[in-house]
Order: C-alpha cells, then structure tokens, then sequence
C-alpha cells in the first residue's frame, strides 16, 4: 500500500510552496512471474516499481513533476523548484485542477487479496510446478509443454489533491498459463490453456 504521510506531505508541500491548488498521483505495483520446464524453474523474475506524479496551479499556470524515488526530502525540494518554475509559465484560462464534488460511489467492489504480496517465492514456484504437473495428468497423449508460467501482480493507486479529492484502489491477480504439445501416432498438436484468479486462494 501507499504509505499516507508521504501522499499527504506532496500536496502540504505544494500548497506550503505557494500552489493555489496541488493534485497528486501515486502507485505501487509488483509482479512475478515464473517459468518452468521439466519439473524445475527455468526463470523467476520478481519486479518492483512505485512513483509518483504532482501537478501544481498558479496564477492559471499548470506545472507538472513525476519521479520513481518516494523519498520525503528530495520530494520536498523537487516540489519546491517545481512551483517556482511554473510561475514562468504560460498562463491559460482552462488550466484547472477538479473539485471535489462529494461522495465517491462504492457500488463496485474491489478483487484485492492482502495475503498475496506475503506468500514465500518457494510456494509460487511451486504452484507453477503443479501446472505441469496438472497438464501432464490430464491425458498420456501429453508429451511436452512449449511454455509453462505461473505469475501474479499486486498494485495500488492513489489521487488526492487540495481540493479534498482522495480516492485510492487496490487489485491482486493471479494467472497460470500453460502451452502444451500431444502426440498421437505420427500426428502433433498443440493446445493452451490460461486462467486467472482475483485471489491466490482460488488458484
């Protein structure tokens, strides 16, 4: 999840700095994913990526700033040029930054599974062992598999600005995907199979 203080402190920062209105964007995302051949992981790769992006208004000029590195101090001082560059932009009528107009709707519920981001690699690597395991079971025709993988994705997102739009939204997904070959006589076929779950229960 998106650490609060930090979202907060860009929009306290901006507005501090001079800003009429600040708006920012934040996310978080991680994914693995995990391929096997012949019972064993032939690679697993696990990738982190998280940043954010601010937007300051003033005097109807509309600055923008985006970085990777969430750190306090060198957010402060980013947002601090930021602010004093956009005075020296063109101004425009139309440049604005929403209000915040009430109540978000909660009618969609969202597919997020706490538990997936704490799940050993060791597991996942398994599961993806099941997978050719699974494929070979379902029919002695199987001879091979072209591609087996196993991979799941975790993120976050958030915008708040100084109006008192805050809104944020989180989702897992999980998916397994399978590309096999089947001999039969002289003959080959191939055939894939792919699914995905919201939850790592469900997989």
């Amino acid at each position: 999840m998106i650490e609060e203080s930090f979202a907060q402190n860009l929009i306290e920062t901006a507005i501090n700095c001079g800003a009429e209105k600040a708006e920012a964007y934040l996310s978080k995302k991680t994914e693995t994913e995990i391929t096997i051949s012949n019972g064993k992981p032939e690679s697993v790769n696990v990738k982190s990526d998280q940043g954010y992006g601010i937007r300051v208004l003033l005097d109807s000029k509309l600055g923008f700033y985006s970085s990777n590195r969430m750190e306090p101090l060198r957010a402060t001082e980013n947002i601090r040029q930021l602010v004093k560059a956009t005075r020296f932009h063109t101004s425009d009528p139309f440049n604005n930054i929403p209000e915040y107009a009430g109540e978000q709707s909660k009618d969609v519920d969202e597919i997020h599974d706490p538990n997936m981001a704490e799940i050993p690699l060791s597991e996942k690597i398994n599961a993806a062992i099941e997978i050719e395991k699974a494929g070979r079971a379902a029919d002695s025709k199987v001879s091979g598999f072209v591609w087996i993988l196993y991979g799941d994705v975790t993120e976050s997102y958030r915008i708040l600005n100084s109006t008192g739009i805050d809104v944020s939204s989180s989702g897992t997904t999980c998916y397994g995907f399978a590309y096999c070959f089947a001999n039969h006589g002289q003959s080959v076929q191939t055939g894939r199979f792919a699914k995905a779950y919201g939850r790592y229960g469900d997989f």
